[in-house]
């Protein structure tokens, strides 16, 4: 905020994230400060919607074609949150699209693996060999998030099959010594963040319900069992 001299910047995906713990702040204090500033943000994110790839959130103001996986599922999580809170039709309208799109355009329909972006060079394409565990787990919470307002089982079932997926191709990385390398403080933010919504996940197949009151699916694979530390300390 400081260094932006506001709330809104030119990255939809960090002005998403600082909406949510703007969210998290009002949760806390019922300041309406916090309030005020999720839906300032909430505001600027939903004009990086355009028709380019098909729909979706666009990744900066500077380049509005190219759509990725980090600027669309924290937005479908910041929107149904804020329908949890403040029971606006339009916000669970809003992540229900933005999660169709992602289904459509960035998670493999064969694997539930999903991508990271598409167009980033202007040509269309898919970053197929762009794997991220942290797009793993934004869509992974996304689902979660969506599955608890609607109790829609194709939500729960996409959340499994990712966690799965993802669970899959790490294990197989490791096998074959080919773990990526991340550097900097980013690398393990994003890791955790994969690792919190895979948290969230077991504790609700734990409890058998999500946050609604609604059945949840069950893993067959173990895949609960793959959940570190941080899951518990990190919140997102």
């Amino acid at each position: 905020v400081r260094k932006n001299a506001g709330l809104t910047n030119d990255y939809y995906d960090d002005m998403q994230w600082l909406a949510l713990a703007c969210l998290r702040a009002w949760d806390a204090s019922r300041n309406p400060v916090f309030k005020d500033a999720a839906l300032i943000l909430w505001t600027d994110i939903k004009g990086g919607w355009n028709d380019a790839c098909g729909g979706g959130i666009a990744w900066r103001k500077p380049q509005l074609d190219y759509k990725n996986t980090p600027a669309n599922a924290p937005a479908a999580i910041l929107a149904a949150r804020l329908y949890t809170r403040f029971g606006d039709a339009g916000d669970l309208e809003w992540a229900q699209r933005i999660f169709a799109w992602l289904t459509a355009h960035l998670i493999d329909p064969d694997t539930g693996f999903v991508w990271d972006g598409m167009n980033r060079l202007g040509d269309g394409l898919i970053d197929k060999d762009w794997a991220f565990t942290y797009c793993q787990g934004v869509t992974i919470g996304a689902a979660l998030e969506l599955y608890a307002i609607t109790g829609d089982p194709p939500h729960g079932l996409r959340r499994s099959r990712s966690a799965q997926r993802s669970v899959r191709w790490r294990d197989a990385r490791r096998r074959h010594g080919r773990r990526r390398a991340v550097q900097g403080h980013s690398g393990a933010l994003l890791g955790a963040i994969c690792n919190c919504y895979k948290g969230r996940r077991h504790a609700r197949l734990a409890r058998g319900q999500c946050s609604a009151g609604v059945a949840a699916p069950r893993c067959r694979d173990g895949t609960e069992r793959h959940v570190v530390d941080s899951s518990t300390t990190v919140s997102i």
